[in-house]
C-alpha cells in the first residue's frame, strides 16, 4: 500500500489539543462499541484502533494509508454506496451520523456483515475527513435470518390460529419471544414485530401487565411457569376494557417444549373465553329448567346426597338403572349401591371426602342393583357448596357394562395387534393422513438400521440410500406406496423395490400399502408392510439360470402354452419337429398354427382336459402334416400347460414289426439275451438245457435234463420255480428271482403254443443277475442323488421358464445357453461312466493348464484364487470328462474352503495334483467322500464320486492327502502324457 505515516493506533487528537483532551479522546474511543478509524478528506485511513485491527485481521501498517473501500468485500454496490455517502457528507453541512450496512472482507478472506457509522470531522473550516465506527453485526444478521425462518415456518400456522381466535407466544430456552401471531397483537395491543427477540419477562411486566385486570397475580403465575419450566399451566384472566370495547376474558394455557429446535422453551396459548363466561350466568338461569329435565332422563341415575351421604332425591334413570323406587331408597346411605367388599373398605366415604376436597370425583367400578345383580358404573360425585361450605353432593351414575365389555374386547385386540407388530417378521409402519409416521415396528427399524425419527422422513430423504424399481429405473418420492395410497386412496400390493444401503449392500423388498378409512369415508391411516425378499430373488435368479440351462438342453421337444393356448416357449428340438422357429410361434395360438390338430378329438380333449382338471394327460397318434408319429405328454399349471413330445415313428414301426413276428420270435431270441434256456414238458420235467451260464453253476446241462424243480434247487426256491412252470403251461408268462449256486438268477417262463394256440410245453430262461443287481444297487444310489440334485430343479425350472421368457431380457439367455452346454456334458459324462463300464476308449492330447483355466471360469469362485504350475504339459484324456473332474474339485474347494480359498494345480511324475488351502479332509473320511451320496450337509453328494469315476474310467489312481497348507490334496497317478 506504499509508505504510511507513523501512528500509535488510535485516531489523532484535534490540533492544539492538550494532554487532558487527548486522554479524554482516547477514553472515548475505547468506550465506543466496535472498531474506530479516522479517514482523511480522500477517504484513506489515517488511524485505526485495536478493535478494528482485530476485526479485520490486517496489520496496522497495512491499514493506515489504504482507502476505506479496500476493506470491503468484492461488491461494487457497497463500494459505490460508501464513496457516495462519504463525498456527500464532505460537501453537506450536517451533524447527522450516516449509517451503512456493509460487508467487510478480512485478511483471511472471511466476509463479515458490519454496520458503519460515519461522521464528518470539521474544525472551523472545510471538512478534514471523517470518523467511522465499525460494528460486527453477524449475530444480529444471523438472528434476523433465524427469525425470518421462524416467521416463514409459522406463517402457515398463523392463518389457522388467527381464524381460530387463538393468541400464541413461542419462546426459546432463554424465554425470548421467537414468534407471536396477530391475535396476540389484538388481545394485548402489542406490535409483534417489536416484541420478537425480546425477553418475554420484560414484555410481560412492561406491557402485558397493564392490559390485565389483576396484573400482580397474572405476572406471578406466568413468571412462576418460567422458573419451573416442567409443568403445564392453565388459568383465566380478565382484560381491561380499551378504546370503548367491552372487557374480555382469556384462558391461558402453556406447556414446556421438550424436543426440537426450541427444546427448553415454552409455548403459550390464549383463548378468548368471554362468551363462555357470559354463558355461566345464563347457565344459572337455566338451572331450574335442567332440574326438571333431570327427572326425565332415564339413561343416567342422577340424584342428590346430603352432606352425610344419605339419598335425598331420585330420578327416573336411577330407578331404571338401580331398581329402587323413590320410597325404597330416599333416606338410605348411598353405600347401599356398593359391593360388600368396597363398602367394608370405606370406598364410598373416600369418594365423598375427595369430592368435598377437590370439588368433584369420578370413579368407575362395580355397583349393585336392588336385585343383587352387578353392573359396571361410571360415577361422578360433585360437591354442592353454600358460601364455601359443603351442603351435599350431586351424583351421576351411568351403566357402562356394555361399553366396558366392548373396551375389554378392543383392549384384547389392541394387545394382540401390538404383539403382532412386535413379533412380526415383516416390517410394518403406520402413517396418518398427512403422511407422518405414527409407528414403526422393530422389524422395520432393524431392516433399515434406522431409528423411528429416521424412518419418519422415508428412505427417499436419505441421499446415501439408492432406491430403484425392480426393473432398475429410478424410484422417485411419488412412487412410494404410501404416497400413492395418499394420492389415490387405493391399496398398493407387492411393489418390488431394490434398496442399496450406504454400506453397498443391496436388498429386495416387497412393499404393500393399504388405506384405512373412518366411518365417514375419510382417509385415517396408511399401513405399509415391507418384506425382505432378497433370498427369494436370489433363488429365483438361480432357478431361472438353471431353468434356462435345463430347458435349453432337454432332449425331448418341449413347448409351453398360456391359458389361451398361445405359445410362450419353444425349445430347439420342438422347432425342428414342428418345422417352425420360436419367433414364428411365440404369441400364436396352437389351434391357428395347426388347425388340423383342433379337428382331432383325441388331441383337443387331451389339451382341454389337462387345462380343466389340472391333471396330466397324454396322446399318441400319427400326424399327416408332420409326417411322423407323436407321443405327447401334457402337464397343466395355473398359467397354462407344458407339452413334452417326441417323434416315436421308429418305435411304432418296430412294435408293429415285433407284433407281426411275435409268435415266431417268442423264444430265446426275444426273451432271453444270455444265460440258461430250459424246455419242460407237461410234467414240469426238464427236457432240454443249454447256455453259457452253466460255467457258473455247480451242475451241468446234462445233469439238469430229466429233473423236476424240486430236484434242481433247494425246497423254498423249487416251490417258486414249480409255480412259474405251471403258470407257463396254463398259458401265462411268469418271472421270478431265486438264489442258486451262490448266484442270483432271474427266471422267465413262457408257454410254447401250437398252431391252435394251446400250450403243450414251456420254456424257462434263467439269467445270472448277480452283477446286474450290484450295479442296479449302485445306480439306484446314483439315480437318487442325481434325481434330488438335478431332476427336482428341472420341475421348478419348467414353471419359472415361462416367467423368464415373458419378463426377462432375451439377451440374458445367451449366457444361459453357454452354461447349459456344460450341464448337458456333465450329465452325459455321468451316464457314460455309469452305463458303459466307466472306460475311456479314445482319449485325445489335451493341454492340462489351458483346460484348468477353462474349467475355473465355469465355476462360481467368488474371491478364490487359482494357481497353475508352468510344467503341466499335455495329457491323453477325454477333454469333457477332464473338465468335469476339475470343475467338481474346484467347486468342492470353494464350498468347503471358503470364498477366499487358494487352489493350486501341480505336476507329478506320473500325473498331477489339485490342492487347496481349506480345512482339509480327515483321514477317516477320505474313502467316504468319494462315494455317491456322501455329503457334509450342504452338497449334492455327487461331485467327488464323479471325480473318482472319471479317474477310474481313464485307468488312473486317485488318492487324498493333506496339502502343504493343511488343506485337501487330490493326487492322480498313472496319467499318460501326450
Amino acid at each position: 500500500m506504499g509508505e504510511r505515516p507513523e501512528n500509535d493506533g488510535v485516531a489523532s487528537s484535534p490540533p492544539g489539543a492538550d494532554a487532558s483532551f487527548s486522554a479524554l479522546y482516547r477514553t472515548l474511543v475505547d468506550a465506543v462499541p466496535g472498531g474506530v478509524c479516522q479517514l482523511d478528506a480522500d477517504g484513506r485511513l489515517v488511524a485505526v484502533d485495536d478493535a478494528l485491527v482485530e476485526l479485520t485481521e490486517y496489520d496496522r501498517e497495512e491499514l493506515v494509508g489504504a482507502h476505506a473501500s479496500a476493506l470491503l468485500a468484492d461488491d461494487d454496490a457497497d463500494r459505490d454506496r460508501l464513496d457516495a455517502e462519504f463525498r456527500s457528507r464532505l460537501t453537506t453541512d450536517t451533524a447527522d451520523v450516516s449509517t451503512l450496512e456493509l460487508t467487510i472482507r478480512t485478511a483471511a478472506g472471511e466476509s463479515i456483515p458490519c454496520e458503519l457509522r460515519l461522521n464528518v470531522v470539521s474544525a472551523d473550516g472545510p471538512s478534514r475527513g471523517a470518523v467511522c465506527v465499525v460494528s460486527d453485526v453477524s449475530d444480529r444478521v444471523r438472528r434476523e435470518a433465524e427469525l425470518e425462518s421462524v416467521q416463514d415456518a409459522f406463517e402457515s400456522m398463523a392463518s389457522v390460529l388467527d381464524e381460530a381466535d387463538v393468541g400464541v407466544f413461542l419462546l426459546d430456552s432463554d424465554f425470548e419471544i421467537v414468534w407471536a401471531d396477530r391475535t396476540i397483537e389484538r388481545f394485548f395491543g402489542l406490535d409483534r414485530e417489536a416484541v420478537v427477540g425480546r425477553d418475554k419477562r420484560d414484555v410481560l411486566e412492561e406491557t402485558i401487565a397493564d392490559r390485565v385486570a389483576d396484573p400482580e397475580s397474572f405476572v406471578d403465575v406466568v413468571r412462576s411457569s418460567y422458573e419451573d419450566n416442567t409443568v403445564s399451566e392453565r388459568f383465566e384472566c380478565r382484560l381491561r376494557p380499551r378504546d370503548g370495547a367491552d372487557e374480555r376474558w382469556l384462558e391461558h394455557r402453556s406447556n414446556p417444549i421438550t424436543a426440537g429446535r426450541y427444546a427448553g422453551g415454552r409455548i403459550e396459548l390464549y383463548y378468548d373465553v368471554t362468551d363462555r363466561k357470559r354463558s355461566e350466568v345464563a347457565l344459572y338461569e337455566r338451572e331450574e329448567q335442567l332440574r326438571t329435565l333431570v327427572e326425565a332422563v332415564d339413561e343416567y341415575a342422577i340424584f342428590m346426597l346430603d352432606s352425610s351421604g344419605q339419598v335425598v332425591t331420585w330420578n327416573t334413570g336411577a330407578r331404571e338403572i338401580k331398581g329402587y323406587t323413590t320410597d325404597d331408597i330416599v333416606g338410605e346411605h348411598f353405600s347401599t349401591f356398593y359391593p360388600e367388599e368396597d363398602a367394608a373398605d370405606g370406598k364410598p366415604e373416600r369418594l365423598l371426602a375427595t369430592a368435598r376436597e377437590e370439588g368433584q370425583v369420578e370413579d368407575e367400578g362395580w355397583r349393585v342393583r336392588k336385585d343383587g345383580s352387578r353392573f359396571w358404573a361410571n360415577v361422578v360425585i360433585t360437591a354442592i357448596r353454600d358460601d364455601g361450605d359443603p351442603v351435599g353432593y350431586a351424583k351421576v351414575t351411568r351403566d357402562m357394562t356394555e361399553r366396558r365389555e366392548h373396551e375389554e374386547q378392543l383392549r384384547r385386540e389392541r394387545d394382540q395387534t401390538e404383539q403382532l407388530l412386535r413379533t412380526s417378521p415383516i416390517a410394518i409402519s403406520v402413517r396418518d393422513a398427512d403422511g407422518s409416521l405414527l409407528l414403526a415396528n422393530h422389524r422395520a427399524r432393524e431392516l433399515f438400521g434406522l431409528t423411528e425419527p429416521d424412518l419418519a422422513g422415508g428412505l427417499d430423504d436419505f441421499e446415501e440410500w439408492t432406491i430403484s424399481h425392480a426393473d432398475g429405473t429410478s424410484f422417485s418420492p411419488s412412487d412410494r406406496p404410501a404416497v400413492r395410497v395418499l394420492e389415490t386412496g387405493n391399496q398398493v400390493l407387492d411393489q418390488k423395490v431394490v434398496v442399496e444401503r450406504p454400506s453397498g449392500d443391496r436388498i429386495w423388498l416387497s412393499v404393500s400399502a393399504a388405506p384405512v378409512f373412518d366411518d365417514g369415508g375419510d382417509l385415517q391411516r396408511i399401513i405399509t408392510t415391507a418384506e425382505d425378499i432378497t433370498g427369494v430373488k436370489k433363488r429365483e435368479q438361480q432357478l431361472e439360470s438353471e431353468l434356462g440351462e435345463l430347458l435349453g438342453r432337454i432332449s425331448d421337444a418341449f413347448y409351453a402354452l398360456d391359458e389361451g393356448y398361445r405359445f410362450t416357449h419353444v425349445n430347439e428340438r420342438a422347432e425342428e419337429l414342428l418345422q417352425a422357429s420360436e419367433n414364428e410361434l411365440l404369441g400364436e395360438s396352437l389351434w391357428e398354427v395347426f388347425p388340423e390338430a383342433a379337428e382331432i378329438d383325441e388331441v383337443w380333449d387331451a389339451f382341454h382336459t389337462a387345462m380343466d382338471t389340472q391333471e396330466q394327460t397324454s396322446y399318441e397318434r400319427y400326424f399327416d402334416l408332420l409326417d411322423f408319429w407323436v407321443e405327447a405328454n401334457i402337464y397343466p399349471s395355473e398359467t397354462g400347460v407344458s407339452v413334452y413330445f417326441r417323434d416315436v415313428t421308429e418305435r411304432i414301426e418296430r412294435e408293429q414289426q415285433l407284433a407281426e413276428s411275435e409268435r415266431r420270435y417268442r423264444t430265446l431270441a426275444e426273451h432271453f439275451p444270455n444265460g440258461v434256456v430250459m424246455l419242460f414238458d407237461e410234467d414240469l420235467r426238464c427236457t432240454l438245457a443249454a447256455g453259457q451260464a452253466f460255467e457258473n453253476l455247480p451242475i451241468s446241462a446234462d445233469e439238469l435234463e430229466g429233473r423236476v424243480p424240486v430236484e434242481m434247487i433247494d425246497e423254498s426256491a423249487s416251490r417258486a420255480l414249480e409255480s412259474a412252470f405251471q403258470e407257463a403251461l396254463d398259458g401265462t408268462e411268469q418271472s421270478i428271482e431265486v438264489e442258486y449256486g451262490g448266484r442270483q438268477w432271474s427266471i422267465h417262463t413262457a408257454p410254447i403254443t401250437d398252431v391252435q394256440g394251446g400250450s403243450t410245453a414251456g420254456m424257462a430262461m434263467a439269467q445270472d443277475i448277480t452283477e446286474r443287481n450290484e450295479r442296479i444297487q449302485k445306480l439306484e444310489q446314483f439315480a437318487s442323488v442325481v434325481s434330488h440334485g438335478l431332476r427336482n430343479p428341472l420341475g421348478i425350472a419348467q414353471i419359472y421358464t415361462d416367467m423368464a421368457r415373458r419378463d426377462g431380457n432375451p439377451e440374458d439367455f445367451d449366457q444361459i445357453e453357454q452354461s447349459l452346454d456344460r450341464m448337458e456334458t456333465i450329465i452325459e459324462n455321468l451316464l457314460t461312466t455309469s452305463r458303459e463300464g466307466r472306460t475311456v476308449s479314445d482319449p485325445d492330447p489335451v493341454s492340462l493348464s489351458e483346460t484348468t483355466t477353462e474349467a475355473w471360469q465355469n465355476v462360481e469362485t467368488a474371491e478364490a484364487t487359482l494357481e497353475v504350475g508352468d510344467d503341466l504339459g499335455r495329457v491323453l484324456v477325454d477333454e469333457d470328462q477332464l473338465h468335469s473332474l476339475l470343475e467338481n474339485l474346484f467347486r468342492n474347494a470353494v464350498e468347503y474352503g471358503g470364498e477366499a480359498v487358494t487352489v493350486r494345480l501341480r505336476s507329478l511324475e506320473d500325473g498331477f495334483a489339485v490342492e487347496d488351502t481349506g480345512p482339509g479332509i480327515p483321514p477317516e473320511r477320505r474313502d467316504e467322500v468319494l462315494q455317491y451320496g456322501y455329503t457334509s450337509g450342504s452338497g449334492t453328494g455327487i461331485g467327488l464320486a464323479v471325480v473318482r469315476d472319471i479317474a477310474q474310467a481313464h485307468g488312473w489312481e486317485v488318492s487324498i492327502t493333506d496339502s502343504e497348507d493343511g488343506g485337501a490334496r487330490f493326487e492322480f497317478h498313472g496319467v499318460e502324457t501326450a
